[in-house]
């Protein structure tokens, strides 16, 4: 693909894309499209590797590297609105490998064919799962399930909040969740792009030599520079947080959020 992407990736750009192509009688959206809220989660007793393999078979036609976000990273999308765009339910799950999905794939597939239990187990072992809860209907035990939270493994605890309850913008805040932690350069470059072009600095030369100045300081470790520079820093997240609601905006409750994080 030509050009810059507009969030942190091209594959990110596809999945906004296809997440926003609901509609006023359904109401809902999926990536890959043809996802469904049941085929997304994974089953009672099913292996990671199962489930993984199940669902490129089943929405990816047996080829992830489609639907990927980035070599090493899949992700499975459903969400669905309320009146007012706001969110109702949201399951995204992103899953990232140590080689090629492709790669992933063809090896979790054989590992289950030949029921090879020992490979299976060594291969669940070179991949990282995340998912997104959204789902306001669902809210015990008390403080044990934030809405929305994040996991680290299919079911149960621990469930984390990863500061997102200061936000109404939760699809997006997991999303560069990701990209922050596991694609920093991505990140980075999306960051500055966004903060050189926001409206209250329409691409000026000084909004590119702040941003400099606080990337230096936090690689440099000037804790000295970022405390005194904590207004810019404000309005960098106010002018990141504008951009991720022009790229998706499907709001989530923030009275809820509150409510339900105790911290």
């Amino acid at each position: 693909m030509a050009g810059e992407p507009k969030s942190f990736s091209h594959g990110v750009d596809n999945l906004l894309r296809n997440l926003r192509l609901y509609t006023r009688t359904a109401n809902q959206a999926a990536y890959p499209p043809a996802l469904t809220r049941e085929t997304a989660w994974v089953k009672d007793d099913e292996h990671l590797l199962a489930w993984f393999v199940r669902c490129v078979d089943e929405v990816m036609g047996g080829k992830p590297e489609k639907w990927r976000l980035e070599n090493d990273l899949a992700v499975f999308a459903f969400v669905e609105w309320g009146e007012g765009r706001r969110l109702k339910y949201a399951n995204i799950q992103v899953l990232r490998t140590q080689c090629d999905l492709e790669e992933y794939y063809v090896r979790a597939r054989d590992c289950l064919n030949e029921h090879d239990e020992p490979a299976a187990s060594r291969l669940s072992q070179e991949c990282l799962y995340l998912r997104l809860d959204y789902d306001p209907e669902v809210i015990a035990p008390m403080f044990g399930h934030s809405v929305p939270h994040v996991h680290s493994q299919p079911e149960g605890a621990p469930r984390f909040v990863l500061g997102m309850a200061e936000s109404s913008n939760a699809v997006m805040d997991f999303v560069e969740f990701v990209y922050r932690q596991f694609y920093h350069h991505a990140w980075r470059a999306w960051a500055k792009r966004a903060w050189i072009a926001d409206d209250s600095n329409r691409g000026s030369e000084t909004a590119e030599q702040e941003y400099q100045r606080m990337l230096t300081a936090f690689k440099n470790a000037d804790v000295e520079t970022v405390r005194t520079e904590r207004a810019l820093m404000e309005r960098m997240r106010t002018a990141w947080t504008r951009v991720k609601y022009r790229l998706f905006r499907a709001e989530s409750d923030p009275v809820l959020q509150r409510l339900t994080t105790c911290s």
